[in-house]
């Protein structure tokens, strides 16, 4: 009997027994492997995120430290400032550096802005062809970064003058609010640049 018992094969209820402990730990095996693809994806989307988060500061960075002390006129002749912060954008600057490799008849100087579509939550930077726009002149646009709840441009003023109209101030800060990444601050120092004296503080440095 125990030559007939070491020949005869697996049960119907053992077979059934070894197929459902494979597939459970197939399916654990499974659930594994796609927990570290799908954490694997939220890594490298977060690291595609934030390099267009550091590209975005970058460029942003680059049009601040390039400021040129050159007002311009708007579409209906109005002067506006070298530098405006707030109002239709959130930032309006005029830039210098703008490279021209084909050596076309242009300024080097552009003008800038920085504004955010609080419904898409997309920054986008325009800039305008002409220095001075005229009526047909439409701006420029690319998005430099998507997802993003809050944009803000705050200006530092020399030391001493802290609370008067001067303008434009030594450096900006610059604060982007993602749901990626929370709250990214930068500061960016401005070049020197003849600064613009309210009256009040002119004539009480000449006295």
């Amino acid at each position: 009997m125990d030559s007939q018992h070491k020949g005869r094969g697996f049960t119907l209820l053992e077979l059934l027994v070894a197929i459902s402990i494979f597939a459970v730990i197939s399916l654990g095996g499974y659930q594994m492997l796609r927990s570290l693809m799908d954490s694997r994806e939220r890594v490298a989307d977060q690291a595609r995120f934030q390099a267009q988060m550091n590209l975005a500061l970058a460029i942003i960075g680059r049009d601040f430290r390039q400021l040129a002390h050159r007002p311009i006129q708007d579409l209906y002749g109005e002067p506006r400032a070298a530098l405006v912060l707030g109002g239709e954008h959130v930032a309006e600057l005029t830039r210098a550096g703008w490279r021209n490799p084909g050596a076309r008849p242009r300024s080097r100087l552009q003008r800038v802005a920085y504004t955010l579509d609080y419904q898409t939550g997309a920054l986008v930077r325009r800039f305008w062809l002409a220095l001075d726009p005229v009526q047909d002149t439409e701006p420029v646009e690319e998005t430099l970064l998507t997802e993003v709840r809050d944009f803000q441009i705050t200006p530092f003023l020399p030391e001493g003058l802290a609370g008067q109209e001067v303008w434009p101030p030594v450096a900006v800060e610059v604060a982007i609010a993602s749901s990626r990444l929370g709250e990214v601050r930068r500061v960016f120092p401005l070049p020197d640049v003849p600064l613009s004296l309210p009256r009040r503080a002119a004539e009480g440095q000449g006295r």
